[in-house]
């Protein structure tokens, strides 16, 4: 009984992590500036506008996007000028960027 349940909370941790939230990854001392956002791949060139723009904040709705059988991609880019290019094909809701903060920007996808 208790090996049962150890299982089920490994496995149940196991399915957290790999639905953990998606985001532009930090990079000490490189704080991100800004995001771009894409229905599909790069290459098609399909940047998305935000649908809530806020002074500190944006917010994408993306989950239609997946239900096209397409998927989220993102291009973060840092102060120093380096741009990390993500695919997102786990399903997410909603992407959010918020500057203003100490540590510069953030962004995440859930």
């Amino acid at each position: 009984m208790r090996l049962a349940i150890i299982i089920t909370i490994l496995l149940a941790a196991t399915n957290a992590a790999v639905a953990a939230p998606s985001g532009c990854p930090p990079q000490p001392g490189n704080p991100l500036t800004q995001v771009s956002v894409y229905d599909g791949p790069f290459e098609d060139n399909v940047v998305l506008v935000p649908d809530s723009n806020k002074k500190n904040s944006a917010i994408w709705y993306v989950s239609g996007i997946y239900d096209e059988k397409r998927i989220v991609n993102v291009e973060c880019q840092y102060k120093n000028g380096k741009v990390e290019k993500l695919s997102l094909p786990n399903r997410v809701k909603t992407c959010e960027f918020v500057s203003g903060n100490k540590d510069g920007a953030r962004f995440t996808c859930t």
